[in-house]
């Protein structure tokens, strides 16, 4: 098993009592990703198909460098790292995919959900 190094991030100090010292594991044995098309790669290998071969957060594609793939390696993304992000997922959403993923229990969970169709009228949901 790796053996997890810790670095402490150092906080402002202002006036008056010290604050404690976060603790942030730069080093997660796992990875999960929810999220919508940006996290799934839609449209980014073949028109309006997803593709997390390439997604920025779990993706396996050399040309992309995905986080999951900097933070535990190739292997060891290809085996700890999932995504559960669904393409068109709205807020409202998230509560199923984080349950999803927490099955898993991950380190390390990235939410990125948004609107990010730029043009078409906005409709209230």
């Amino acid at each position: 098993m790796r053996r997890r190094r810790r670095r402490r991030l150092r906080t402002g100090r202002a006036r008056g009592p010290a604050l404690p010292t976060p603790v942030w594991d730069t080093s997660p044995e796992s990875v999960a990703a929810v999220g919508d098309s940006i996290t799934t790669g839609f449209d980014a290998c073949a028109v309006l198909s997803d593709c997390p071969e390439v997604s920025w957060a779990t993706g396996s594609s050399p040309e992309v460098d995905s986080l999951a793939v900097r933070l535990l390696g190739r292997a060891g993304a290809a085996e700890r790292s999932w995504n559960h992000a669904v393409s068109g997922a709205r807020m409202a959403d998230l509560a199923g995919q984080m349950r999803r993923a927490a099955a898993r229990k991950p380190e390390l969970v990235t939410v990125l959900v948004g609107r990010t169709t730029p043009a078409g009228p906005r409709r209230r949901r």
